[in-house]
Order: structure tokens, then sequence, then C-alpha cells
């Protein structure tokens, strides 16, 4: 501000009282002029020597306040607000941006300039970050419950809508840099993971939909390096075995329990055929597993099914035991007369004992059973056992 003691002044009679001139510089052209005392140079407010002068400082100072770094801030009661014109127009952000623009360059499309603090009236420098702007909105609706006719307008809205490859690899990366966070870890979020689990429990998918999983499925094992990691990771569960068995004990008991899965797998394997490269390599595991093989396998009964039958045991005897049992399977009550011969079995597990009452008609499925090859419980197996008995 301007101190009006370093120019010179004078005292003028006019009439009836004395006024005070002061000799001060014009702020556009530098000339030297008498100006009457009044509050505004008190203040120290800029003065002229004419008109002319008045509006070229003006046109002036309008050039000079043009552009983004001319900005001005004013607080609207909630954050900082930058003012600037720019061709003519006025333009504004927030200060928070302006200032990361000014120092770092343009904020990149899809991020958001916040406060660490989260206080907005903070806006030094070291206190802004970027984020992106869906990061941004997943902390504003934290906690935030929609209504039920919310939920029913975005399920509408999202209806039908096509991600391109671009978005659904964004959201891959997305998902597994969250993951390697330890994001999911949160107690809250594995709440929602449960929930979302018991809701969806007994959904069955439209057979469009299981097309789909399909066509994702073949498609991500024709990858090479997908089916190298899902090699490795076979080759961790069979590190150890028994775990393994446990595992898979459990869920064939699961699978024994519900008779509509196994009839679905039964379905989806009957009429299947192998390729003679698959059969090989089948083979070849199976010969290089030594867990299958004599007393390590699950099915292994003392060597009892190499004892030899006796020479009473004949076809005519069967085909009289079977015309006895009337071609029906003495646990189940099929008919194995047409689909497939039935298996003539030793009730008491001693193939030296022909005689008719220890012998019995059964089908192939049972006969497995009982002797311990199929997926049925040992309570069923027992049950027919008992049958057979009686």
């Amino acid at each position: 501000m301007r101190k009006i003691e370093d120019y010179e002044s004078k005292m003028v009679h006019n009439g009836k009282r004395n006024e005070k001139f002061v000799l001060l510089p014009c702020e556009h052209c530098g000339e030297m002029v008498w100006k009457k005392w009044h509050s505004r140079i008190k203040r120290g407010d800029p003065q002229y020597c004419n008109k002319e002068c008045y509006n070229n400082w003006q046109r002036d100072k309008s050039e000079r306040e043009c552009g983004k770094e001319n900005a001005s801030f004013n607080w609207d009661g909630e954050r900082w607000i930058a003012y600037w014109r720019e061709s003519g127009e006025k333009k504004s952000t927030t200060k928070s941006k302006w200032l990361w623009e000014q120092n770092y360059g343009e904020v990149p499309d899809g991020y958001w300039v916040t406060y660490k603090d989260e206080n907005p009236e903070n806006c030094e420098l070291d206190n802004l970050k970027l984020i992106s702007r869906g990061k941004r909105m997943s902390r504003a609706m934290m906690g935030h419950k929609h209504s039920e006719e919310t939920k029913q307008k975005l399920s509408e809205a999202h209806s039908g809508k096509v991600l391109s490859d671009e978005h659904k690899k964004n959201i891959g990366k997305a998902t597994k840099q969250m993951w390697e966070d330890g994001v999911f870890d949160a107690s809250h979020i594995r709440e929602a993971y449960a929930r979302q689990g018991r809701a969806t429990k007994g959904t069955k998918h439209s057979e469009k939909t299981k097309k789909k999983l399909s066509k994702i499925r073949r498609e991500m094992f024709s990858n090479p390096e997908r089916r190298r990691m899902a090699s490795e990771t076979m080759k961790k569960v069979w590190s150890n075995p028994k775990e393994h068995k446990k595992r898979v004990k459990s869920l064939r008991q699961r699978y024994k329990d519900n008779p509509e899965i196994r009839d679905k797998i039964s379905n989806a394997l009957k009429g299947r055929d192998f390729t003679d490269e698959h059969r090989e390599r089948l083979s070849i595991a199976g010969q290089n597993r030594d867990d299958l093989k004599g007393e390590n396998s699950i099915w292994w009964k003392g060597g009892v099914s190499d004892q030899p039958y006796p020479s009473e045991f004949t076809d005519y005897l069967r085909s009289k035991i079977r015309r006895r049992d009337n071609h029906e399977c003495q646990c189940c009550k099929e008919n194995v007369y047409r689909s497939k011969r039935g298996h003539v079995h030793h009730i008491d597990g001693n193939k030296q004992d022909c005689s008719e009452n220890n012998l019995v008609l059964t089908c192939a499925s049972c006969h497995g059973a009982i002797h311990g090859r199929s997926n049925l419980t040992s309570d069923k197996i027992e049950y027919y056992k008992s049958l057979l008995k009686c």
C-alpha cells in the first residue's frame, strides 16, 4: 500500500475552506499528477492522470488476469473453488484439482483429487492425493443400503448389459489386486459373501447360462498358461494324498446322500466316448499309481478275489438260480433278464459253498455295492446283505 508521507502535499484555500492536494504518480503512465485528498487515496487505491489512462489500465489488467494460472479462490461453504477467465469465458474448478494440475499436470481420466486428512479446508499440496472415481464412489456408498425399489431399478438397468473386453480385463485386474491387498479379508466382506452364498444356494442355471459357462471354461483351458496353472494346483493337491483322500471322501459322501446329483453324474457320463489318446493317458496314469494296487487299494479284501471258483459253480447252477429268482435282483427288484444278465452272489462270501441256499441273484450295481465297489453308503450295503441273508 502506498504511503502518503512519501509524496509531496500542499494546502490550497478554496473559498470557505482549505483543501489538501497530494502529488501522486499515475498508475498507468507514471506521470506525476496533483490529486485532491480523499478516502480512496488514504486507502491506497490507484490514481490516474486522466480517463484514457484509466481505460488503458483496465484493459491491461483484464489481459493480465486472463488465464488459468491467474485464478482467484472463494470458499463456498463446503470447499475452495478456483475461478478464472479463458477466451472471455468464466471457468471454475475445485482448488485441489487446480493446485494439482498447476504442479503435476492434468488429472488423468477416471481419477479424482481428494484430501489425505479428509479436510477440504486444507488445500496444501502435501495433503492431496489421486484416487479412482470407482474407489471414491465405493467409499461414498460404504454402509449405504438401497431400498427394494432402487435395487429393482439397478437390476433392470444392468440386465442385458454387455461389457467390452477391455472393461472385463480391467475388472479382473482390479479384483486380483484387491485380493493381493487383503481387501476381501475384512470381516464385513466375508459376511457379505456368506450371505450371497446362502441366498444363491439351490438356484439353477438356465440353459443359456450353462452354455455360456461351458464356453468360458473351454476358452480358459484352451490357454496353455491356464493348463499349466491347473497342473501345478493338482500337484500341490496330490502332494498330500491323505488330506486329498479326506476331501474326496467328504465330497463323495455328500453326493451319495443326494440321488439327484448321482443321476446327473450318471447321465452326463452315459454314451461318452474317449479318444484313443485319452484312453492311453488314463492307462498310463493308472499303471503309475501305486495307491490303487494290492493292499493300498481301497477295494482290497485280503486277496479273496484271487481264489478260484470250485467245479460245482457251473453255468447250469447259475441258470437255475436265475430261474428260481425269476430273473429279478433280490435287493432292488430290477429285472435283469433282457437288459443285462444278473450276477449270482455267494451270501456268506465263501466261494467254496455253492449250495442253493447260499446263492442269490443280484444286479451288477447291487453286487458291486455289496463288495464295496460303488458309491452306496455302508448302511445301504448292510441293508442289502441282510436282505440276501433273509
